[in-house]
């Protein structure tokens, strides 16, 4: 598969899940883009700027539908998880490709026990 076919199917899948579940693209785009020949670092920079497009429309898409979120509840989490993405951002600049392989890894496991055993 030619390397834009592979970054659209990327595009593809990412937007379906989190169309479906709200999030959860990046655990399915970090890995194809890494696949498709972009570095570790690159892959998760390249996913959370696929994420935040496809996620605001997802979102639309969802208002116009009837479901609609608290808008506290959004102000809310966005401003506690602006610090967390600063320092995620800061942090993988700084870690090794190795580590941060190990990491997503142990984060992709764990989710899939949790979301088993829900």
């Amino acid at each position: 598969m030619k390397p834009a076919s592979r970054f659209a199917l990327t595009g593809g899948l990412t937007g379906l899940l989190n169309g479906i579940f709200g999030a959860g693209g990046g655990l399915l785009a970090v890995p194809m883009l890494q696949k498709s020949g972009l570095p570790p670092k690159k892959a998760h920079a390249t996913s959370i700027a696929v994420t935040l497009p496809l996620s605001l429309f997802s979102a639309v898409l969802l208002f116009f539908g009837g479901v609609r979120a608290e808008l506290w509840d959004v102000l809310l989490a966005c401003a506690a998880g602006l610090p967390g993405a600063y320092t995620g951002s800061r942090l993988l600049s700084r870690i090794n490709p190795s580590l941060l392989k190990r990491i997503f890894g142990g984060v992709m496991v764990v989710s899939a026990v949790r979301l088993f055993f829900r």
